[in-house]
């Protein structure tokens, strides 16, 4: 890899499958690479202190990646990027992680992921906000891929393309946070749900009660793909594809997989 890394290399994956415990600690001479796409897994990210960022980079996508950081490389600019994923990243909350870039300079970012390693716990909300007002500066996001528990922290956007993961029906913050999005959405194009797996003594949702607090959604007039897997079949998720289904004038492309 040394070798390549003086030969003008610009896109660099680097897998570690299998190795969670023994990540690949990157050597220094990757952080002197000028990079358009890098895909890291199983790794350790920490570069030295005269690291300036990847300034020609456009895509970074990173997988169970630990971060290693201090003072002197917590804010950095890459101002071309445009894809950005963060999925089960350690070492520091992935939130914190995220500010880590200094996103004033990453205003390209078409399409934005944060798959966390645990959910976000109540007491962390503050965290999860920052998460709110990295998206407001972010506005070029058409894009975007968030676990379900995060849901619950955004108000609206306006994107073409959603994905939630690990999205609970017997959560009625994260069902409400939805349907708000889906309302503030009229440009969205496609909805992709993967569900969480049903817990043992999980609370049902009283569909009346939620019908009752306006459970409904605005005319997606864009909608043209949605994509709902481990459907459980629950009163709830049925009800959601009846409301989705009545509120699209053409769906081309509907996928559901039952659990």
């Amino acid at each position: 890899m040394l070798h390549l890394s003086r030969n003008g290399l610009v896109e660099l994956t680097l897998q570690n499958p299998g190795n969670q415990n023994a990540p690949y600690k990157l050597p220094s001479y990757v952080y002197d690479m000028e990079l358009e796409q890098l895909s890291l897994s199983s790794c350790i990210f920490r570069p030295p202190c005269s690291f300036g960022g990847f300034h020609k980079l456009k895509s970074l996508k990173l997988d169970g990646v630990a971060f290693e950081l201090d003072v002197a490389t917590s804010f950095l600019s890459i101002p071309n990027l445009l894809d950005l994923m963060f999925v089960q990243c350690s070492g520091v909350h992935h939130l914190n992680t995220i500010k880590w870039i200094t996103f004033k300079d990453c205003r390209k970012v078409k399409l934005f992921a944060v798959i966390p390693q645990e959910e976000v716990s109540q007491n962390r909300q503050n965290e999860a906000m920052n998460l709110v007002k990295l998206l407001s500066s972010l506005y070029e996001v058409r894009a975007l891929i968030l676990d379900g528990c995060s849901l619950k922290f955004l108000a609206s956007g306006d994107v073409a393309n959603l994905e939630f993961y690990g999205f609970d029906f017997n959560d009625e913050d994260q069902i409400c946070s939805l349907l708000c999005i889906l309302r503030s959405s009229p440009n969205l194009k496609l909805l992709n749900l993967l569900l969480s797996r049903i817990k043992n003594g999980s609370r049902k949702i009283d569909v009346n009660q939620l019908k009752g607090q306006g459970f409904r959604i605005d005319e997606l007039k864009n909608l043209r793909a949605l994509g709902i897997h481990r459907f459980h079949g629950s009163r709830v998720e049925l009800l959601f594809v009846r409301l989705v289904l009545t509120s699209v004038p053409i769906l081309e492309k509907m996928i559901i997989n039952v659990t």
